[in-house]
């Protein structure tokens, strides 16, 4: 589980970026489900640090921070 209770929000908008900042998964009404998959081709991701962004737009502010991908 990426983020614990998100379920909560069912508006939260969560993004996930790579090193060179590119964007590899993205979804608004977010429940839990992204797989350390490339959203695009569907490929996994590489072993890494990822960077994310989740807006649960409560009013809050954004949270933000770092992933890391192992396998």
């Amino acid at each position: 589980m990426l983020f614990q209770n998100i379920e909560q929000y069912s508006g939260a908008y969560v993004r996930v970026f790579d090193r060179q900042k590119q964007l590899v998964f993205e979804q608004q009404g977010y429940k839990s489900n992204w797989d350390g998959k490339y959203q695009k081709s569907k490929k996994t991701l590489p072993a890494g640090p990822y960077y994310y962004i989740v807006q649960l737009n409560d009013g809050s502010a954004a949270r933000t921070g770092w992933l890391y991908i192992t396998y």
